[in-house]
């Protein structure tokens, strides 16, 4: 402590002591937290859940102070979360203004505002700019992970375009389209590649060869020492497959030597896929027999022989490395370049900054080092290396300032005070890697400093506690690996008068049942909720889970008192509508019903049309909402206006509003002469919503009543009050208009069945914040909602934080680390999570060196076919793939504690049987089984007394039981209907519109474009064109629409996918057009395309060649002077675009559907295409088709437009109505 901070500690003397101020506070320590906090060494706390870390940290703070070791603002004081870290500061502001009574306390709360607790983000963001000019950024510099996201995208997809770069080319080849870009170059860009070390092309080539010849050299010893046991095996009157495995053993001996001395990896990995290097693993065998040795060996040699063949195989394709990482070389540095000119970075990117520059400045490091005498930080657990490194050199000696990481003995003693929990650290997603904490103890202690545990859990009745003691040593028994956490058992509390802890286990067995289609059962998910939902109404209704009422009596809990945890939030939906149907208020962090409900669709409506005034759609929607309430007999007249016509030639009413009963004939007479003069001249403007009758002289309301021409008006200076906003630019005081002075939420209110509805204003109110803090339009919000609406999709973008949640809880078990409920549900518990699949890219981790002083990561992508053997394409995650699924399942245990230990008084567990809940190892994959594996037989013996321990069987439901009332969106299938009220009853889905088209008309009829199409069939006959292979597999089975279909699909998964798709096309030069920059794919992704699989009767070598020949059709048009001549000068394009358009012919009506093959955007028109992979050329029966595409997109583009046939097996004989 320097001689300036004695003299100010001097001069305010503490009147109290540290025991004073625990006797004013009422708090008492037990003897592990009185250690922790009286603690003067560098220290790892060992803080399980509910042992009063963030009171060891709050007190351990104002000790500091109290004794003189630490001003408030030498404090440095890191949380894992900004809600963590507000909470942290109100506790310890609190403290240290209730004693400010002592002069050195009043001197400690003048100097708090200065006082450092926050994020690690945030402390690294204030290092990072005291030096990032050094690296090319300003200090104004924001964080923003959406932009950077878009820059990579962007980027890649300009970088793919270059068709002569080799890597691009490889990349293309190794990856598909629709993973290439957004599931490696961007995660890659936005996370794997470090601001402090760029890529090195030659450099990590040389590394990755490097390692991947390490690897093979290991490997190839074992296999020997391996091969020498089996040869040993060998001798008279052996079984045969002993003698082939020891014949097999010897020729790999006497080639090995050969192989190392050419390096001849081609020749190693094709003997190690050889069939004829593999024998059957021996069944039953006699003990100490040659066969039974060949038993236990045979395991470790197909795992040698693979590592064997896998690094081989990777040596053999060591040529593809440079070009690759050349191309990521570049990618990166554009990548980069765009960032720095944006003044934009990565969380990620913040920290290797913060870390770089203490390492190398050793100004900003000695300045930290001098600022903070001690730093604290929690939920250490979930952090990784880089953040320790920077706590190191933080925490570093004052006379050292060394070129590299100090270690633990180079640290000041007493500085660093670490807190976090093994057992809890869940966010390996993240980045987070427990064995860092595990390790982090060992060196402490090693160093001088201690490690300690509070063992004791203070939240949760002694009941649960002994549960959990007899439970997690068996879910958490390990062999010392550092990624397994240690359970020991955990004291507990005093129990809580007069309250029986309840532990009850719901279980949904596999049944066979049989459905009625008249009355089908609930699926698995949905029995579940109505199970859990039943239970809740218990909870709520009976003296069964009663919890403390602070007053040393026991009360009905309230439902907001209720958690609800899900391993995933994939089921949540089935369990909103099982609450909604039976009153249960709940409350949500993230909403999966959101987008599925009316409310977020009568909002969007409302700005939709604001943005659109011609879609039709979006103004019913907007009129039928109940911020009109204009139902759909009233609907007709105001859509006529808005479409121009005159809604009092309305012939079956007249003026005043009385029905006719005249003749059917004399109407559809008037209704012809209507719809001719219609034809001539529109009377009225079109498409313009909320037109005011007195304004306008539209008299669309003499055949309403009253009170619909007053909700129009109502709904006429909304919507003028609405464009006010909208025009001011802020997306969210636009929906808080609709909201509160639109009377969206006094309508909700005034229905108590919908007040659950209520927070899903909250929900995309927060959604349309992050638009306008990112500078998004009203546009780009609309285009995001867009394609969601009708979509059980939870919003990566939102996440809301309430401070006053209503209901019952519902959040994943990730969300809910840091809380507590007097009672848990888990829920979902037979859910199993997301298989492991291959990544996109895997980092190599090489250890410091000499040369590599701080080591390097090295991210290393698919480099070679994964269509091998191995079915991988990196030879590094085939490495690593075993520990990475052991970690994997090590922190699901670790999900589990922390999910059981979120209950204060009563737990519920629920999960379902599947047919992989019971298979081998389920207790390592599902809650549910690894519950159920380690309590059987234990619940009542051991020393466990749980006397109100209960099992539950969920019963199947019927579906008719289950769902009761719900909100009707507005816009459905009636509000079309009602537009054609008098035609014939077709159902539109509307959400498979982009755009409406036409106004609702009377006595309309329905006709798909492939209905025109068959009225023309066989009217005429034409030229044959060039035959396929294939062509006599799909006459004789029928199969031609499905495999036209198909290649519809591959072009537009060439257009949209590929390097020169859509979006990635900025180059606009012919030869980039060939069928070299289109990516079809391949395997089983290609027979994914075909509808409905490979047809029955055919075999698989005729299935592959006639997807082959679709594949070829499709790289004819692509390769056709006719797209080339296209592409060259196209704005955009978009395929399979569906619409549907209004016609009257012949005094009929007609609504048109159809889905455009492709709609091309040029300078001065539109082109649409329609496919065809007919046999004969016969332009004739097209006209009508190409006629109706011609009308539709003319008027919903109002651009000239053109429509062409384009034969694919002759695709430069195209058809063209101009």
């Amino acid at each position: 402590m320097n001689t300036k901070m004695n003299t100010e500690m001097n001069a305010n003397t503490a009147s109290l002591t540290f025991a004073d101020v625990l006797a004013r506070t009422g708090r008492r320590l037990d003897d592990n937290q009185r250690r922790a906090v009286d603690c003067d060494s560098n220290c790892v706390v060992s803080a399980g859940a509910g042992s009063g870390k963030t009171t060891v940290l709050t007190y351990r703070f104002i000790r500091l102070l109290i004794e003189g070791k630490a001003h408030a603002d030498q404090i440095l004081t890191l949380t894992f979360t900004r809600k963590a870290a507000a909470e942290m500061h109100e506790r310890i502001h609190a403290l240290v203004s209730s004693l400010r009574d002592d002069p050195l306390m009043a001197s400690e709360l003048a100097r708090f505002p200065q006082a450092q607790i926050s994020t690690l983000d945030s402390f690294c963001s204030a290092i990072v700019r005291s030096d990032c000019i050094r690296y090319g950024i300003t200090g104004d510099f924001s964080i923003d992970d959406d932009a950077t996201t878009r820059f990579a995208s962007v980027v890649a997809s300009r970088l793919l375009a270059d068709a002569q770069d080799e890597g691009a080319r490889l990349l293309s080849v190794f990856y598909s389209p629709d993973v290439l870009v957004d599931e490696f170059l961007v995660p890659l860009a936005t996370g794997g590649m470090d601001i402090t070390r760029p890529l090195d092309a030659e450099a990590d080539t040389l590394m990755v060869q490097n390692y991947f010849g390490d690897q093979l050299s290991s490997v190839l010893t074992g296999m020997e020492e391996i091969c020498r046991q089996i040869e040993r095996l060998d001798g008279s009157g052996v079984p045969a497959t002993v003698r082939k495995a020891c014949d097999i053993a010897s020729s790999f001996l006497s080639l090995v030597n050969g192989w190392r001395a050419s390096k001849d990896f081609a020749a190693i990995g094709d003997f190690c896929q050889d069939a004829e290097t593999k024998w059957r693993k021996p069944g039953q065998v006699k003990a100490g027999s040659a066969l039974a040795e060949l038993k236990d060996i045979t395991p470790e040699y197909v795992v040698m022989r693979d590592k064997v063949g896998l690094f081989a195989s990777a040596l053999s394709s060591r040529g593809n490395l440079l070009p690759i990482y050349r191309f990521l070389q570049r990618y990166q540095e554009e990548f980069f370049l765009r960032k720095r000119a944006a003044g934009i970075l990565t969380f990620s990117d913040v920290a290797r900054l913060a870390v770089d520059i203490l390492l190398t400045n050793p100004a900003v490091r000695t300045f930290y080092k001098n600022r903070f005498s001690h730093i604290m930080i929690d939920e250490f657990q979930d952090n990784n290396h880089l953040q320790k490194d920077l706590l190191y050199l933080l925490a570093e000696r004052q006379d050292l300032c060394g070129a590299a990481i100090p270690v633990a003995r180079e640290l000041e003693k007493g500085k660093l005070f670490f807190v976090g929990d093994e057992k809890q650290s869940i966010y390996r997603f993240r980045g987070a890697d427990v064995s860092v904490f595990k390790q982090l103890g060992h060196e402490i202690e090693e160093a001088g400093g201690i490690a300690l545990e509070l063992g004791t859990n203070y939240r949760t009745e002694p009941a649960l506690i002994s549960l959990f003691n007899t439970l997690f040593p068996g879910v958490m028994g390990s062999g010392g690996e550092d990624y397994e956490a240690d359970f020991r058992p955990l004291g507990s509390r005093s129990p809580s008068p007069g309250l029986l802890s309840r532990f009850t286990m719901m279980h949904q067995e596999l049944n066979d049942l049989e459905d009625d289609p008249e009355d089908p059962w609930l699926a698995t998910d949905e029995a579940e909720a109505s199970a859990v939902a039943d239970i809740i109404e218990e909870m709520l209704a009976t003296d069964a889970y009663c919890v403390p009422d602070g007053t040393g009596g026991l009360r009905r809990p309230h439902p907001l008192e209720i958690g609800l945890l899900f391993r995933t939030g994939g089921g949540q939906i089935s369990y909103e509508k099982a609450f909604r149907a039976r009153h249960i208020p709940y409350s949500l962090q993230v909403s999966r019903a959101l987008l599925l409900e009316a409310p977020v669709n009568d909002l969007y409506s409302w700005l939709q049309l604001c943005a659109y005034p011609s879609d039709g759609i979006a103004y019913a929607a907007a009129l039928r909402s109940p911020l009109c309430g204009i139902m759909d007999a009233s609907l007709v007249p105001i859509l006529r206006a808005y479409n121009g016509l005159d809604s009092t030639n309305d012939s079956t009413r007249d003026p005043k509003g009385q029905s006719q009963d005249d003749d059917q004939n004399e109407r559809q007479t008037d209704r012809q002469t209507d719809r001719q003069n219609e034809r001539h001249e529109r009377k009225y403007p079109m498409w313009v919503p909320f037109a005011e009758p007195a304004t306008a002289d539209i008299p669309c309301f003499g055949s309403v009543a009253p009170d619909v021409k007053e909700r129009y008006l109502h709904g006429c200076s909304l919507y003028r009050k609405l464009h006010e906003k909208v025009e001011a630019g802020s997306v969210a005081d636009a929906l808080s208009f609709l909201w509160h002075e639109g009377g969206y939420r006094l309508f909700l209110v005034s229905h108590a069945s919908y007040h659950v509805y209520l927070e899903h204003f909250d929900s995309l109110w927060e959604l349309a914040l992050q638009f306008d803090r990112s500078g998004r339009s009203l546009l780009a919000f609309l285009d995001y909602l867009r394609p969601r609406l009708g979509q059980n999709e939870k919003l990566d973008e939102m996440e809301l934080l309430r401070e006053e949640p209503e209901g019952v809880q519902m959040l994943t078990i990730h969300k809910s680390k840091g809380l507590e409920f007097p009672i848990v549900i888990i829920s979902g518990m037979g859910k199993g999570g997301a298989n492991q699949k291959t990544p996109a890219w895997f980092p190599l981790e090489l250890e410091p060196s000499s040369a590599l002083p701080q080591g390097r990561t090295v991210p290393v992508p698919l480099h070679m076919d994964p269509e091998n053997s191995f079915k991988t394409g990196n030879a590094v995650y085939y490495q690593a793939k075993e520990e990475l699924r052991s970690r994997e399942e090590a922190e699901l245990k670790r999900l589990l504690y922390v999910a059981l230990t979120r209950a204060q008084y009563h737990l519920v567990l629920s999960g379902s049987d599947t047919a992989k809940t019971s298979g081998k190892d389920s207790e390592k994959k599902y809650l549910y089984s690894m519950v159920a594996e380690n309590l059987d037989g234990n619940l009542q013996g051991d020393g466990l007394s749980y006397p109100l321990c209960d099992s539950r069987t969920i019963e199947p439901v019927r579906r008719k039981d289950f769902y009761g009332q719900s909100f009707t969106p507005s816009v459905s299938s009636i509000v079309v209907k009602a537009w054609y009220e008098d035609g014939q009853a077709v159902h539109v889905d509307t959400t498979t519109l982009r755009r409406a088209v036409t106004a609702p008309s009377e006595n309309l009829t329905t006709a798909s474009i492939v209905e025109v199409e068959r009225e023309m069939e066989g009217e005429a006959e034409g030229a044959e064109l060039p035959a396929c292979p294939s062509d006599g597999l799909i006459r004789t089975n029928n199969l031609q629409a499905r495999f036209g279909t198909y290649v519809h699909a591959l072009i537009s998964h060439a257009l949209t996918s590929s390097a020169q798709g859509l979006q990635a096309q900025e180059s606009q030069s012919p030869e980039l057009q060939s069928s070299g920059s289109y990516v079809f794919p391949q395997g089983k992704k290609r027979e994914k395309l075909f509808p409905d699989g490979m047809p029955e009767g055919v075999d698989a070598r005729a299935f592959t060649r006639m997807l082959h020949d679709g594949e070829q059709l499709a790289r004819n048009f692509l390769e056709s002077t006719f797209w080339k001549n296209v592409s060259a000068q196209m704005v955009s394009c978009e395929s399979e675009v569906p619409f549907f358009m209004r016609r009257d012919e012949n005094g009929r009506n007609i609504v048109y559907e159809g889905i455009a093959d492709l709609v091309v955007t040029l300078p001065d028109r539109v082109l649409v295409v329609d496919f065809k992979t007919d046999t004969f050329r016969v332009p004739r029966i097209h006209e009508r088709q190409l006629g109706i595409y011609r009308e539709a997109f003319s008027r919903l583009t109002r651009k000239k437009t053109e429509a062409a046939v384009c034969y694919l097996r002759s695709p430069d004989d195209v058809a063209l109505l101009g």
